[in-house]
C-alpha cells in the first residue's frame, strides 16, 4: 500500500472532462454523469449522485460504461477491487480536493499474457457484456456496513469529493483496453475527482441492477 498527502487544485484539463449526457433540475448545472475516461472502446462516467439500498447499509456510487465500438464489449467485473470505485472522500468548499491523505495500492498495467486471458474469457461468455454502443451501470459501495448519510449532509459543506481508485478492464475479443486509477497521467489524475454538490441528490438502487459485492 502507498500513503500520500498532497494538495490538489482545480485544472482546466479537469473541466475538460466534463460532458452533459443527462441535465438535472433545478438550480444544478452539472451534469449528472461526470467523464472519467474515454478511450477507443468505452467511455466510464460516474453519477453526481449517491445511492442507497437497505437501512444501515452501505452507500453507494453508481459507475457507467458507454461501449462506442461496433463490437460487443466485455467488461471485467467480476472481481470486487479490480472495477473503478470510491477510494476517499472529504469536503470542499470549491468542487476540486484540496488536502488530501489518501491510501492506493500500486497496480501494474495488464500484461499480455493476461491480454489473452481476457479475451479468451471474452471469448467463453464470462465477462459482462456491453452491445454496440449500449451502456452498462454498476453500483458499488463505499463505507463498508456504514450508511453515513447523516455524516455527509450534516456539515454545511459545500461539495463532498470523492477520489476514484481501481483497474478497469475491457475487450472486444479483439483488442483490450484498460483504465487504472491513479495514474501518472495529469489529466486522468484530475479526472478521477468527482465533486458532488451538497446537500446530496440520493436515490435507491433499482431493484435487480448489477452491485459489484466482496464475496468470502
Amino acid at each position: 500500500m502507498m500513503l500520500c498527502m498532497f494538495l490538489v487544485v482545480p485544472t482546466s484539463e479537469q473541466q475538460k472532462t466534463e460532458t452533459l449526457h443527462r441535465g438535472t433540475s433545478g438550480a444544478r448545472r452539472e451534469s449528472f454523469w461526470y467523464q472519467v475516461f474515454q478511450g477507443r472502446l468505452a467511455n466510464v462516467e460516474v453519477a453526481r449522485t449517491l445511492y442507497e439500498r437497505g437501512k444501515d447499509e452501505d452507500c453507494f456510487i453508481a459507475v457507467r460504461v458507454m461501449n462506442l465500438s461496433n463490437r460487443a464489449v466485455g467488461v471485467d467485473l467480476r472481481k470486487f477491487w479490480k472495477v473503478i470505485y470510491p477510494n476517499s472522500r472529504g469536503f470542499s468548499k470549491v468542487p476540486a480536493p484540496e488536502l488530501v491523505d489518501e491510501e492506493w495500492t500500486i497496480r501494474e498495467p495488464i500484461s499480455a499474457a493476461d491480454k489473452k486471458k481476457l479475451i479468451l474469457d471474452y471469448s467463453n461468455h464470462r465477462l459482462t457484456t456491453v452491445m454496440p454502443h449500449r451502456s452498462l451501470t454498476y453500483f458499488r459501495g463505499f463505507t463498508f456496513g456504514r450508511n453515513v448519510r447523516k455524516e455527509i449532509e450534516s456539515g454545511g459543506n459545500q461539495y463532498l469529493i470523492v477520489g476514484l481508485a481501481g483497474a478497469l478492464e475491457m475487450t472486444d475479443g479483439q483488442t483490450t483496453e484498460e483504465i487504472i486509477f491513479p495514474t501518472n497521467d495529469g489529466m486522468a489524475e484530475s479526472a478521477r475527482w468527482v465533486a458532488i454538490r451538497l446537500p446530496a441528490i440520493w436515490e435507491r438502487i433499482p431493484q435487480d441492477s448489477l452491485v459489484v459485492e466482496e464475496h468470502p
